[in-house]
């Protein structure tokens, strides 16, 4: 028998439905879902310009004081970037990681490492591993000079930095990380890019729709593409980038959202509002 064919004649809808059910109703569980408002709200600010006022925006001269903590903060591990190389490939970049948990922050006798991953797309830190991951390949190509800088204070500034500030505490999770901790962790990061960029930036919004699209619309994925890139624009990088947010949304599926991505606009504003109230405590934002 032709092998389409076997498997067609093998072939259990009921099994199958029910099997998307339940990966529907788990990740639900564990990422949570899409809230219709913001995503209509953040719809028609990229249709029409005009904000909602309910979604969560810091004030200017909280982003400008915390660039400035952020500048002082991690310039030893900008510093390992040189300012005249333009671009970098992925070995390049991995050289530059190792030397910054070796000589900077002098953590590779703990048993850190930097790995490139083969066949990965997205750079990772697994704290329980000790693992630092760069993707083998990326879909914009090798790291520009900031695109670097960004990734190290992202990745090394933030992810590492948590899980290694309590080495002496004998509680695993707080260096693993606690549940949920996910949300708050990866918006810090994206507001410390922020900082290093001096800008502010409305971070998670093409994730949040790509999902949206997917949960609300039961868009496939070319349909969320091919939407998406009449909202953002059809130039090749953003076509890349596009392309990354649906491809993370769907996660394999081609079919229905996996939520984990809504991680990175939820708890923008908890993180924005912990850096408002402790800006003038620098104990506690360093």
């Amino acid at each position: 028998m032709n092998c389409n064919l076997f498997a067609l004649s093998n072939y259990n809808y009921q099994q199958d439905k029910s099997a998307r059910e339940d990966h529907i109703r788990l990740n639900n569980v564990l990422c949570g879902q899409p809230d219709r408002h913001v995503f209509e709200s953040i719809l028609e600010e990229k249709r029409t310009g005009i904000a909602d006022k309910e979604i969560f925006k810091p004030k200017q001269e909280i982003c400008q004081q915390f660039a400035a903590i952020m500048s002082g903060r991690l310039s030893d591990m900008l510093s390992a970037v040189p300012d005249a190389k333009k671009r970098f490939s992925i070995e390049e970049a991995a050289e530059i990681f190792r030397y910054i948990i070796t000589e900077v922050l002098d953590i590779s006798e703990q048993g850190w490492i930097v790995e490139i991953q083969k066949g990965g797309t997205n750079a990772s830190v697994i704290p329980s591993k000790k693992i630092i991951r760069l993707p083998e390949k990326r879909n914009r190509g090798e790291f520009t000079n900031i695109d670097l800088r960004l990734l190290i204070v992202h990745e090394i500034g933030v992810h590492v930095t948590r899980s290694i500030s309590l080495p002496d505490v004998p509680l695993r999770a707080l260096h693993t990380g606690l549940p949920g901790y996910e949300i708050f962790e990866e918006r810090l990061a994206k507001i410390v890019e922020q900082g290093v960029c001096g800008e502010y930036i409305h971070l998670g919004y093409m994730r949040y729709l790509s999902i949206g699209f997917g949960f609300f619309y039961d868009m496939p994925f070319r349909e969320i593409y091919e939407t998406q890139l009449e909202l953002w624009g059809k130039d090749d990088v953003t076509k890349s980038v596009v392309f990354d947010s649906v491809q993370r949304a769907l996660r394999g599926t081609g079919e229905f959202p996996n939520c984990k991505d809504l991680a990175y606009y939820n708890g923008y504003d908890k993180a924005w509002s912990f850096i408002e109230s402790n800006i003038h405590n620098p104990r506690i934002i360093e």
